[in-house]
């Protein structure tokens, strides 16, 4: 687990990537963010779990319902250190002044007229009766986790990199350079929850390093391996739902079933802890997994 120390650290390194990009590059911004982000927040794995996938909490961030869409701050992670670090008080004091106006929520607040605002003046929709609440987030996303299967992360950089050689305009281009700077910054976060795996004590320790590095270079070949590349990025996109799971993951399971790479109980096992993962991320609201129908 992170030491507040090191989350302080990050903190300002996150910040200094964030403010060394122009407006300009937004894309690249964030691509660079995210790969900080998903690097140092993925936790490796314990005990007999089979996937990766829980993430520490961090004080600042990017995501499409994290506190807030797009950049966002926990202002309580903030409390939190400041009472672990008494002594750097002040210095997240003003790293969180610094920070709070770049949010996804304090711009929209900027932009939202101000008799709005009196008559809906807050999001605690948990805690505070209200005739309404505003909610800055972007949810119910819905991944297109059979395409992401099926090309894997190489695929998708080919079909990024052959539309990017199709672009007419500037704005085209910036777009699709910050989809391959995305996928870089995947890659390097696999090869770090790789590095957590390989030097952990999981039983499975082993299998899953092997299992991050070659989702790098190769698309997913078995269940275990489209389950743990589907869960991974879901978690590093933001969204909090799984769409349509039979049918991106039953080709798998059917493959691997038949030629005896994997038992009913070992694909149990799989489902369960990928179900536990969901568990994990608190998805109140959220969590949404389709199966059968058309």
């Amino acid at each position: 687990m992170m030491t507040a120390e090191n989350h302080l650290h990050y903190i300002e390194k996150f910040l200094d990537t964030y403010f060394s990009f122009p407006d300009s590059e937004k894309e690249l911004r964030e691509a660079a963010c995210l790969e900080l982000q998903f690097t140092e927040s993925f936790l490796p794995p314990e005990g007999a779990e089979h996937l990766c996938g829980k993430c520490a909490p961090m004080a600042v961030g990017f995501g499409m319902q994290e506190s807030g869409m797009g950049y966002f701050v926990r202002e309580e992670v903030f409390r939190k250190l400041s009472e672990q670090l008494p002594d750097q008080a002040e210095k997240l004091r003003a790293l969180l002044e610094k920070w709070r106006p770049e949010t996804g929520r304090e711009q929209m607040i900027r932009e939202t007229p101000e008799h709005v605002l009196r008559e809906i003046p807050n999001d605690r929709f948990t805690s505070e009766p209200n005739v309404g609440f505003w909610l800055c987030r972007m949810s119910s996303t819905q991944l297109d986790f059979d395409k992401l299967l099926t090309l894997g992360v190489p695929g998708l950089r080919e079909e990024v990199s052959a539309r990017l050689d199709r672009c007419e305009t500037d704005a085209e281009r910036a777009f699709c350079r910050g989809l391959l700077a995305m996928l870089d910054a995947f890659c390097k976060t696999l090869e770090a929850v790789a590095r957590k795996a390989e030097a952990s004590a999981a039983d499975h320790g082993k299998e899953i390093t092997q299992i991050l590095r070659s989702l790098a270079v190769r698309k997913p070949g078995t269940f275990w391996e489209a389950t743990q590349l589907m869960y991974l990025y879901a978690v590093a996109s933001g969204t909090y739902n799984y769409g349509r799971m039979d049918e991106y993951l039953g080709d798998f399971l059917a493959r691997d079933l038949e030629n005896g790479t994997l038992t009913e109980e070992e694909a149990q096992t799989i489902l369960v802890d990928l179900w536990r993962l969901f568990i994990y991320r608190k998805t109140t609201w959220n969590g949404r997994v389709i199966v059968g129908g058309k």
